[in-house]
């Protein structure tokens, strides 16, 4: 993920579509797509671990994806002591085994990937979602206009048509759809 900006303008991808919230900073390297989705945050924590708010984590180790949306929320909870992760294919597992460990007191990361995380360790616990409603795009490199309207038709015409909405209700049945389908006369 620490090469996603770089690899993109040298072409090594056309495209950069994993994790990607749409962030003042990421828009000075990429020209981003509509957004497909609209994601919240959420804290994950050890079962026994009575946290149910932000502000139930003072004091305690929160980490996250250094440089996300993710660790930035969690440095405005109070008095949080945040520990970043660096960027790798492996740093969700590192970051759960942290938490399940005591290296870490609590996990923030995208909702979506806290949930399954939540459901398939009976040791682990959603405690708090964080409502920010996070778009997100697929990055294309700065004036790639025709890739990009390529992918935008394709995300219209797959709201459109319901197959976004029901790909959503298949792989996040407890959120709706965040985008009505557009009437197409």
């Amino acid at each position: 993920m620490a090469d996603f900006y770089s690899s993109l303008q040298t072409g090594k991808y056309d495209a950069i579509w994993f994790n990607q919230a749409i962030t003042p900073e990421r828009q000075q390297w990429v020209d981003f797509s509509r957004p497909y989705g609209l994601f919240d945050e959420a804290v994950l924590v050890r079962q026994e671990r009575a946290v149910q708010a932000a502000a139930d984590l003072a004091g305690l180790r929160v980490g996250g994806l250094a440089d996300s949306t993710n660790i930035a929320l969690a440095a405005s909870f109070p008095e949080v002591q945040t520990v970043p992760y660096p960027g790798s294919d492996k740093v969700l597992p590192e970051m759960l085994a942290a938490l399940r460990s005591g290296e870490i007191d609590a996990l923030i990361d995208d909702e979506l990937v806290l949930v399954v995380a939540a459901e398939e360790d009976v040791n682990l616990k959603l405690a708090f979602s964080v409502p920010t409603r996070v778009p997100f795009a697929i990055g294309v490199r700065k004036g790639n206009a025709e890739l990009l309207t390529a992918i935008n038709t394709t995300l219209e015409d797959l709201i459109a048509d319901g197959t976004m909405s029901r790909l959503w209700a298949t792989w996040i049945p407890w959120k709706p759809f965040p985008f009505a389908a557009i009437s197409q006369t």
